[in-house]
């Protein structure tokens, strides 16, 4: 985990490592990939980049897990 080799790669790391439970860093992994996707897409359209509450939820659950994994306290 010493270079910086972008937050993908970095969550997997620190999965690999033991330093979160395992399929949480991938779990997040994925869904920062999601919401990069989501949020590229609505810049390219010229939207904006709010999503309502009901779409996303996967994502949004695998950043609380990470959060909690992370801080252990709920996000």
């Amino acid at each position: 985990l010493v270079y910086n080799v972008g937050n993908i790669s970095l969550l997997q790391r620190a999965e690999i490592a033991g330093l979160l439970p395992a399929g949480v860093g991938q779990a997040a992994a994925s869904a920062y990939r999601e919401l990069r996707r989501v949020q590229h897409r609505a810049r390219l359209d010229e939207a904006p980049t709010q999503v309502p509450l009901s779409e996303l939820q996967a994502e949004r659950a695998a950043v609380q897990a990470l959060w909690q994994a992370v801080f252990g306290a709920p996000a």
